[in-house]
This record gives structure tokens, C-alpha cells and sequence, in this order.
């Protein structure tokens, strides 16, 4: 077949590649063996969904190989692709370990981290595949900042900012810095919540891949220090299929902590919000600075208490979802051990599947 008449259906996912030995795996997709081999060997998700799979065996689609071999049309490939999954098996996840390959830099100041996080924004829609993985951080005070004097002796700033835009496997080094929420795990949260966050927050805190197809553009504020420490995360998700929203606001010194999810956004709302975005940033007045930036992120992206967002309902599928968990913090006045409340939920090193009894709350969307 000429490389046009080549239906999308025969090429693997991963590779874009026309499949010699298709397989299928747990999320009903099918990808070329070696490519999908090689993925599970480090990952228990969906390469294209970031989702946790039920388990990592893999059963050839016969019917695809015998299409692509004899050179069948598009017409011939409905039905065959996504044939069933294999039945579930009980095997424990594997954990990912996708080498740090990307860089870390230090901006010079608020104005220009922001102005960097707008260029990205402009050209995240379109960014290739083989584009690079880079974080940016700061350490300094910013106007409207402040300064708290038991963690700023020395010099140092009690505020960490950084912005990371992350191209699936390329992953960029932990964060040596303290952010109050990288070992967190939204535990009694809806799964497809718990599951995003751990796919696309866990792995950037943590310094670990996103599958392939997946790409982020995150941004983080932290403030050490008293009472008003606190942390805002917010990270715009394309998964190669749908758009998601993954944001995050703790106050640590009271154990309050939230997170929020939407789903199933389409690529054209996120066109347009990413584009009310960097329209909205440059036409502020008094010069542009990273904590209104991420305000703005979290005000276009961010969908309201009644899960409107700022496009026309058009732009966003039908079957969009949103789901919200906060940690219950009236449980700790009746708990006899706190860090038998505390610690599965703030101190969590690795994904464990739920359990019915859990110490926390889902709020409605």
C-alpha cells in the first residue's frame, strides 16, 4: 500500500508505525508487541489514556495482522482493531522508571518564567512528539509576595515556583524542593480522579515518564512559613485522545488539601482556552508575574463550583466530567493515631488499589 492509502487503524499508537505483530492490551487498544512490551516492562497504564490497566498480559489481534498483510482497506478494519481485551488478571502494578533525561532551569525572574510558560502555551497544541522536556523554577520574592522570617535566614526564599512542560516519556528530574503535595494520594477519590493524579502530578513531582502520546504543561506555586503556607498546582493534560485539567490547592498547616479533575475535554477547548489564556496575560497591566499567571491558569482552565467552564459548552464534549476530593479533617479529632490517619494519605510512595474503609470524602461535582 502507498504511504497515503495506509489506514491510521494499521499503524501502532506508540511507534506510527504500520504493525507487523499487533497485540491488544487491557484498555481493548492495540499497539505493535515489541513497542507495548517495551512500555509494560516499566508501566502498569494505558499508554494512550494514562489510565491504571487491570493487569499487563497482552493477546494478538490475528484478525488486524491478517488485514495488514494482505493490504485491506480502511472498510475492512471496523471492528478488528478494538476487539475485546484480554480477561482481567490479578497482577500487582509494576512501577515506572523511565530515566530523567530533560533539563532544569533557573529563571531569571517571575516576568521572564512567565513569559517562557506563554511562549509554550502558544505552540502546545501543536508541539511534536520529539519536542523536549523542560522545567523552569524560581526562588525569589515577587511583588505582592511575602516573606516569612523563619524560613527566608540566610537569604533563602520561602516561595518555590516552577512551570514544567513535560512530552510523554521524556521525563525531567524530581523536585528537590519540598511542595507539601508530592506525596500525596487522594485516597476514597473517585478512580479516574486518583488515576490522573498519580499519571500526571505524581510523575512530574517525582521525576517519572507520562505515556507517549501524553503531554503537559504544569505550574506550581509554594509558600513556606506559619499559617499562610500553602501550595496551588495546576496542569493542563493532552492525552493524544482528550484533553484533561489537573489542579491541586493545600493549606498544610491545617491538613487542607484539594484536588480537581475534568476530563474529556475536547482539542478544541483547549485551543480556545489556551488562547483566552495568553490573551488575557498580555494585555495585563503593571507587567506580567508568575503567581498572576498561575492565577490566570487556574481561572480559564478551572471549571466553577458548578462545573462551568469559561468556553462555550460547545467547545467542551458533552460527556465532560469533573470530579472534586478534599481531605476530611474533621476525622482527625476523633482519631486515636493521627498518623495512622495522616500518613497513607500525605506520605504515599507508591500506588496501592483502593479498599472500601477509607478516612476521607468526595465533595460532588
Amino acid at each position: 500500500m502507498a504511504g497515503r492509502d495506509v489506514p491510521d487503524e494499521f499503524k501502532c499508537p506508540i511507534t506510527h508505525e504500520v504493525m507487523g505483530d499487533p497485540v491488544t492490551i487491557a484498555d481493548g487498544r492495540t499497539y505493535e508487541r515489541s513497542a507495548i512490551e517495551q512500555w509494560l516492562a516499566r508501566s502498569n497504564t494505558s499508554p494512550m489514556t494514562g489510565a491504571i490497566l487491570a493487569h499487563t498480559h497482552v493477546v494478538p489481534n490475528e484478525n488486524l495482522r491478517i488485514l495488514i498483510s494482505s493490504g485491506s482497506s480502511r472498510r475492512s478494519v471496523q471492528g478488528v482493531v478494538s476487539q475485546e481485551a484480554p480477561p482481567p488478571v490479578a497482577t500487582p502494578p509494576r512501577p515506572r522508571r523511565p530515566r530523567a533525561t530533560r533539563s532544569v532551569d533557573q529563571a531569571a525572574s517571575g516576568a521572564a518564567m512567565a513569559q517562557k510558560v506563554l511562549e509554550w502555551a502558544e505552540t502546545f497544541p501543536n508541539l511534536p512528539a520529539d519536542s523536549a522536556s523542560m522545567r523552569v523554577e524560581l526562588q525569589a520574592l515577587e511583588g505582592g509576595d511575602k516573606p516569612h522570617w523563619e524560613s527566608t535566614e540566610g537569604g533563602r526564599s520561602n516561595y518555590f515556583k516552577f512551570a514544567q512542560l513535560q512530552i510523554g516519556a521524556q521525563a525531567v528530574p524530581g523536585l528537590r524542593e519540598n511542595i507539601f503535595v508530592e506525596k500525596l494520594d487522594p485516597q476514597g477519590a473517585p478512580a479516574r480522579l486518583r488515576e490522573a493524579w498519580w499519571t500526571v502530578a505524581r510523575s512530574i513531582f517525582q521525576g517519572s515518564g507520562l505515556p507517549p502520546a501524553m503531554r503537559v504543561l504544569a505550574l506550581c506555586e509554594r509558600r513556606e512559613g506559619g499559617r499562610s503556607a500553602f501550595v496551588d498546582f495546576v496542569a493542563l493534560v493532552w492525552t493524544g485522545v482528550e484533553c484533561k485539567v489537573v489542579a491541586c490547592t493545600a493549606a498544610p498547616t491545617y491538613t487542607e488539601v484539594y484536588v480537581q479533575v475534568q476530563g474529556n475535554l475536547s482539542q478544541t477547548w483547549m485551543r480556545d482556552a489556551l488562547s483566552t489564556l495568553v490573551r488575557n496575560a498580555r494585555a495585563q497591566a503593571g507587567g506580567l508575574k508568575f503567581n498572576d499567571l498561575i492565577a490566570n491558569f487556574r481561572s480559564v482552565l478551572c471549571a466553577d463550583d458548578n462545573g462551568h467552564l469559561h468556553s462555550p459548552p460547545t467547545l467542551a464534549r458533552a460527556r465532560s466530567w469533573k470530579e472534586n476530593w478534599e481531605f476530611d479533617v474533621e476525622v482527625l479529632e476523633e482519631a486515636e493515631d493521627l498518623d495512622e490517619v495522616l500518613e497513607p494519605v500525605w506520605c504515599a510512595e507508591e500506588y496501592v488499589p483502593e479498599t472500601p474503609a477509607r478516612s476521607v470524602r468526595r465533595r460532588r461535582a
